[in-house]
């Protein structure tokens, strides 16, 4: 982290809010409620999606990949030396929807709307891999997103060294996950579920912040998350570890390894200029959930949002149906921690 708040990024703002929450395995959702429930990842629907580097079955990953060049510079004695650099030719990010799921119990995340999530990795570099010849999943992204591309040779200053550097939720990993539990309509098998909403910022007030002891960089953090409302998600360890969640078993081969498709590689999309480009995901739940009652300001969950997607959704699906709580469900107090 760094030694100011400008110097924070997504992840560590979110690592700052869900410390201050005890975590509860799936199974324990309760309706009406902000929550951070862990459980394991498993992909919504029937379509793969993999990492494009690793090739690994996931349901989130960014990937930066870096080509080496030659820089020559002169140095005090005035001769030209030689060094290499490291050049960012693509990155980009892709979502999918999902569930976190204990046992029996299932709980529907959005993850198509990457806007309405805010994620922390475990690690800020994830997998690096050195190549001369691209994974397939590498080649597509490249020549979907970089305009101008000139092949993976050695030329001119190119020395012909790639990487790239990837971090992903993976199927089966464990995630923690913030939000309003809502009961709902599963978008794929049409059958009821619990769906995490996104949290609005009204949903905890300033007498809140000051009985469980937040600091201001907390309540910034809080802030800058949840302005537009979102769900938080972690698979750090400090926010899983302490919840025994067992591996989900008996998933699809498309979700245990990799396996090619017709028509390109599952989970890499275009995008502009070779940055994050608009995805192929759905656009807002469309139905207002709900925020943490009983803490002073009416809590509001998240509207759907209308604008295109950050992600990438398997298939053309209805979106979920929230149904009306009617009176608001009580807060558990050890939802919100001490």
């Amino acid at each position: 982290m760094g030694c100011c708040f400008c110097c924070l990024n997504e992840g560590d703002k979110v690592g700052r809010v869900l410390e201050k929450f005890v975590p509860a395995p799936v199974s324990a959702a309760q309706d009406g409620t902000l929550q951070k429930l862990v459980g394991r990842v498993v992909l919504a629907g029937t379509a793969p999606f993999y990492t494009p580097g690793g090739q690994i079955p996931c349901v989130y990953y960014h990937v930066t990949v870096e080509e080496e060049r030659v820089e020559w510079r002169k140095n005090a004695d005035g001769r030209r030396e030689r060094s290499t650099r490291w050049h960012t030719i693509c990155t980009q990010a892709r979502f999918a929807d999902f569930y976190l799921q204990c046992g029996a119990h299932k709980l529907f995340i959005n993850g198509s709307n990457r806007g309405q999530c805010r994620i922390q990795g475990h690690n800020s570099q994830g997998r690096s891999s050195f190549f001369s010849q691209p994974p397939i999943g590498i080649q597509q992204l490249i020549q979907q997103n970089c305009r101008g591309w000139c092949g993976w040779g050695a030329m001119d200053t190119r020395t012909g060294r790639f990487r790239y550097k990837e971090q992903s939720f993976n199927v089966n990993d464990l995630v923690a996950a913030l939000g309003v539990v809502t009961p709902a309509v599963d978008p794929y098998t049409h059958q009821p579920c619990k769906v995490l909403n996104p949290i609005a910022e009204n949903a905890l007030n300033e007498q809140y912040f000051e009985s469980h002891g937040w600091s201001k960089w907390d309540r910034r953090s809080w802030s800058d998350l949840v302005r537009n409302p979102a769900v938080l998600l972690s698979d750090h360890r400090k926010f899983t570890g302490s919840v025994q969640v067992a591996p989900v078993q008996n998933l699809p081969t498309y979700m245990m390894q990799y396996v090619a498709v017709p028509g390109g590689f599952p989970g890499v999309a275009p995008g502009m200029g070779g940055g994050m480009g608009p995805g192929m995901g759905a656009p807002g739940m469309g139905a207002p959930g709900m925020g943490a009652p009983g803490m002073g300001a009416p809590g509001m969950g998240a509207p759907g949002m209308g604008a295109p997607s950050m992600g990438y959704q398997q298939q053309a699906v209805a979106q979920p149906v929230m149904q009306p709580l009617g009176a608001k469900a009580p807060l558990l107090a050890n939802q919100y921690g001490t």
